[in-house]
């Protein structure tokens, strides 16, 4: 057997909603990259993650986690099985998805569509864009191609008919 390294190294930020359920938002890093900066990155990508969802971020990681002991309760209303999808185009041409649990209606457009005018919406996704995520290929993620709220159960004639941003 001959062990070969994947081309991206997995970071998590785990979601805690009002009603004590839990959930987990997972992206790709290049295997390249310092565990300094990616760290550094993920705390800042959770500020902003945080801004569009009524969820707490309680911890954060790549191949170890950190762990907030003292973090804010979450909003009453937040619920892990409404969540936000956000679908980037990478370099390559493939698509790559984002989904972030307990996205507040503030953030949504009246047809469930996310508005990409918000302030928080906008610096969520630049998080993404500012070039340290990947594809699970390992290819650059460059542009938002759709961003719409999701439940669990949602079937593709439930979504908003205006999700697609391109």
């Amino acid at each position: 057997m001959a062990f070969v390294s994947l081309p991206t190294a997995t970071v998590f930020w785990d979601l805690l909603d009002g009603t004590g359920n839990r959930a987990q938002v997972r992206a790709h890093v290049p295997a390249a990259s310092l565990a300094a900066t990616v760290l550094a990155n993920l705390a800042g990508t959770a500020t902003v993650m945080q801004a569009i969802t009524g969820c707490t971020i309680e911890a954060f990681g790549v191949s170890y986690a950190q762990k907030d002991p003292v973090a804010a309760a979450p909003a009453a209303d937040s619920r892990v099985e409404n969540k936000g999808t956000f679908v980037f185009t990478a370099a390559n041409g493939l698509r790559t998805r984002l989904e972030v649990p307990g996205i507040l209606e503030a953030v949504l457009t009246s047809s469930g569509a996310v508005d990409l005018t918000d302030l928080a919406a906008i610096a969520f996704i630049d998080q993404i864009l500012g070039g340290l995520y990947s594809s699970n290929t390992g290819s650059d993620i460059t542009a938002i191609s759709a961003a719409y709220q999701k439940f669990r159960r949602s079937t593709k004639a439930m979504l908003p008919s205006d999700r697609n941003v391109a």
